[in-house]
């Protein structure tokens, strides 16, 4: 897995959507790639989360980052979920980056 994390004093000043449609752009263009699959994590969490080990209010806490990850790729980039159940989800890059 890679990851791509911003330094504390960057962070929420949305370079790192910046950075992912870059990403999508690219991919598009360089390897005419229609489909970006990816798995939000959330970084305050080590992947992969250790849920055996976890306590209550830990499992609650990842639960709610993650879902405000995938409302986040959902709203900003138009991400579904690959599949019913799945933890991944894709993005559609457009045509015209293809």
């Amino acid at each position: 897995m890679h990851l791509i994390e911003l330094i504390p004093a960057w962070r929420g000043h949305k370079i790192g959507s910046a950075v992912f449609q870059f990403m999508l752009e690219e991919a598009g263009r360089a390897f005419g790639a229609s489909v970006c699959i990816f798995e939000p994590v959330p970084l305050q969490f080590e992947s992969p989360f250790p849920r055996e080990a976890a306590d209550r209010d830990t499992l609650l806490a990842h639960e709610t980052a993650v879902g405000s990850l995938r409302r986040y790729y959902v709203q900003t980039f138009g991400a579904r979920p690959l599949r019913r159940d799945s933890s991944y989800y894709y993005v559609r890059i457009l045509p015209e980056y293809a």
